[in-house]
C-alpha cells in the first residue's frame, strides 16, 4: 500500500463492510495500511483469462461474465448476462484540440 492508497481507505468503513472491498483491502478485518501487501487475486485472474482468450472472455458465456452480473445485481443494478453477450464496441473518430 503506497501512501496515497493508504490515506484514500483510511476512515472509510464500507471498505470492511462490502465484501468485495474487503477480500482485497482488509482482508483480516480491519483496512490494511501504509507498507502492507494487498492482492487482487480475482483481478489477476481477469487479467490473465483477457490475456489468453481475448475479449470474448469479457462478455460471453463465461465466470466473469457471470461474477460481474452477480456483483451488479447485488448491489441493486439490473444488468443481465444478455447485455454483456449482446454488447457490441462503436468505433468512433477521436475528438482533437489544439493545447497552447
Amino acid at each position: 500500500m503506497n501512501p496515497d492508497l493508504a490515506d484514500a481507505l483510511k476512515d472509510r468503513p464500507f471498505i470492511t463492510e462490502d465484501p468485495l472491498f474487503a477480500e482485497v483491502y482488509a482482508p483480516n478485518g480491519t483496512i490494511l495500511g501504509l507498507g502492507d501487501r494487498c492482492y487482487r487475486k480475482k483481478f489477476a485472474y481477469t487479467l490473465e483469462a483477457l490475456a489468453n482468450e481475448g475479449a470474448e472472455v469479457f462478455y460471453a458465456n463465461s465466470s466473469i461474465a457471470a461474477n460481474i452480473v452477480k456483483a451488479v445485481q447485488e448491489s441493486g443494478g439490473i444488468m443481465t448476462e444478455d447485455d454483456l453477450d449482446g454488447y457490441e464496441t462503436i468505433l468512433r473518430e477521436p475528438s482533437m484540440i489544439e493545447y497552447r
